[in-house]
């Protein structure tokens, strides 16, 4: 899965955040927090690679604002992986971020999500 870059964020920020300034709305904040430990039982292959146990703090959760007159939505679902000894699996991304506008007989959705079939 390809990593959402700070400027891309920024802007992407930036254009959600409009209908927040607009109208004061309760925020509505889920957040979840795990720890994911892997055990690597056999010595490593290279110098490089791990042994024993890792482990990883991952922080998540949802994000989500609507309007008083229910006629715009907000919904952010960000992402930070912390590791104890792999500097390359620390990352921070936003797996979700949408706007829902309902226009009368017309409704849009701007953003990204996943979608589950």
């Amino acid at each position: 899965m390809p990593r959402l870059r700070p400027p891309a964020a920024a802007a992407l920020l930036a254009l959600l955040s409009p209908p927040l300034a607009a109208a004061a709305g309760p925020v509505q904040i889920r957040p979840e927090l795990a720890l994911e430990t892997r055990w690597f039982p056999a010595d490593p292959a290279a110098p490089a690679q791990m042994d024993g146990l890792q482990a990883g703090l991952i922080l998540t959760g949802d994000i989500a604002w609507t309007s008083p007159d229910r006629t715009l939505r907000v919904r952010m679902e960000p992402y930070l992986r912390l590791d104890g000894r792999d500097g390359a699996r620390r990352y921070a991304d936003l797996r979700e971020a949408s706007l829902a506008a309902d226009l009368g007989d017309w409704a849009a959705l701007v953003g990204f999500s996943q979608v589950f079939w």
